[in-house]
């Protein structure tokens, strides 16, 4: 065995710790091919159908992009002053406490992560056969099966050297750019032509109710989720100071034009009805400007997919890296490879529980309350964020951003977390439940005082078996830092 620390940048001889390998074009690459995933080329309705109109669906995609940007400027704050592994819940731990930063992490294991993944997984296979299966639909086994060894490969990658990640990840960012450059293309050469119908009474038809507007803007940010992970991998960061806003204030700049011009392309051929009839715009687009050519799309929708499934397992091992370490979750789980410097048990957990959600459960039903959950995780960073103001103003700041920023980004947040709360009270009522769902667990398995004395031998004992059954030769433990 080798004793490990957290990794502050300083490679100290005899040490062992994840490597800071990601440079900027690697961490662009992971946040802008998280973020884009499969919502935008197949359906981004969400927000059409709730805006009511064009000029006020294109409005919406605009300022969910801005708020997004500011809420993770909040994050670049907190990522400064804490740079440690596990994003938002690192800055909980570090601020709040560890029942906070526990809820986060076990409903990021349960609920968010796994789901999150199987969805992925599931809507690639059917990308990847659409060209096969033209006339009917992919057998549900064969689904089921090619879904599961997708997740497996990914994390098999996951599990090798991060460069191998990273390297996979750029190209894969840069073919889902591509396609989106493609479909911008083909809109504004079909808008040359003449088809801007759509654009004359842009704002005809928009909804006045506020609650409808705020479900869409909330929409939004949902659909601009995924540059979390980042933060989640900070330790494994060249210059991270530096890298970190840098990667993350470009990337976003570049995603919202591009989510703004995709959609402008899209209703250069599609009104908003026939948009929310389709269920996979970009092949209907594509079927209306590119002729044969459309062929192309799903195997873009694909890498784009995969693309999102391989930079969010990266960052998600971390966070329950991270939380192990912290003593929060079982130590097994705060092992690296000591050949690789990859979190193995972490890693491989978020693939068994995937392959669960894959096999027998509707993950796409569990996407409905992420929403919620994410804005409630948004406020708890923000306050975080306000707290250390007015309580350690003084401290050293890497990054210090105006205030108006987080003061601002808390009061929209919370408005719409509180407008979809009373417009979605069943989904959102039950998002609220899983997140406090951890409250049992972490009072019964994590409280020293409260914690059964069997469950404490059961797991040292299976932590002790691993090891001899590895040889102690292929883990190592980090050490728990103090907060």
């Amino acid at each position: 065995m080798v004793e490990v620390t957290a990794n502050d940048g300083k490679e100290d001889v005899g040490r062992i710790h994840m490597k800071r390998e990601i440079h900027f074009l690697s961490a662009s690459a992971i946040l802008t091919g998280v973020v884009i995933g499969s919502g935008i080329f197949v359906s981004p309705v969400s927000i059409v159908a709730q805006c009511g109109s064009v000029g006020m669906s294109l409005v919406v995609w605009a300022v969910s992009g801005i708020l997004t940007t500011f809420i993770v400027l909040s994050y670049i704050e907190l990522a400064g002053m804490f740079p440690r592994a596990g994003g938002d819940y690192a800055y909980m731990m570090a601020i709040i406490g560890p029942l906070p930063a526990f809820l986060n992490a076990w409903v990021m294991l349960v609920i968010v992560n796994p789901s999150f993944y199987a969805v992925l997984a599931l809507t690639t296979t059917n990308y990847i056969f659409k060209p096969i299966f033209r006339d009917c639909a992919l057998p549900f086994v064969a689904q089921k099966l090619f879904s599961v060894w997708l997740v497996v490969t990914v994390v098999v990658l996951n599990s090798c050297y991060v460069r191998y990640v990273t390297r996979v990840q750029i190209f894969l960012t840069a073919a889902k750019m591509a396609a989106l450059a493609l479909i911008i293309v083909s809109g504004a050469v079909h808008i040359a032509k003449g088809n801007y119908a759509n654009f004359t009474n842009a704002f005809e038809g928009t909804k006045t109710d506020p609650g409808a507007i705020a479900v869409a803007v909330y929409s939004g940010i949902f659909t601009y989720g995924g540059w979390q992970y980042l933060f989640m991998i900070i330790e494994e960061i060249k210059n991270p100071h530096r890298t970190v806003p840098r990667a993350s204030m470009l990337s976003l700049i570049v995603v919202t034009a591009l989510y703004v011009f995709t959609n402008i392309a899209y209703f250069s051929v599609m009104t908003p009805a026939q948009m929310m009839q389709s269920d996979a715009v970009a092949s209907t687009f594509a079927e209306g400007t590119m002729g044969k050519f459309a062929v192309v799309i799903p195997a873009f929708v694909a890498c784009s997919t995969i693309g999102s499934l391989n930079g969010s397992i990266l960052g998600g091992s971390r966070l329950f890296f991270a939380t192990a370490r912290d003593g929060l979750f079982p130590d097994l789980l705060a092992m690296i490879h000591i050949h690789y410097l990859t979190p193995w048990p972490s890693i491989w957990l978020m693939c068994l529980l995937s392959v669960i959600y894959i096999v027998a459960g509707d993950a796409v039903a569990l996407i409905e309350y992420l929403g919620f959950i994410g804005g409630i995780i948004f406020i708890i960073i923000l306050s975080c964020v306000l707290y250390l103001r007015w309580k350690q103003p003084d401290v050293e700041r890497p990054m210090k951003i105006p205030i108006v920023i987080p003061m601002f980004s808390f009061v929209v947040v919370t408005s719409l977390v509180c407008l979809g709360l009373f417009s979605r009270p069943v989904q959102n009522g039950i998002g609220l439940l899983l997140l406090l769902s951890g409250i049992p667990i972490y009072l019964v398995l994590v409280t020293r005082k409260a914690k059964p004395a069997t469950f404490i031998a059961w797991s040292r004992g299976y932590i002790y078996y691993i090891m001899s059954f590895t040889r102690a030769n292929y883990f190592v433990f980090r050490n728990r830092h103090s907060t």
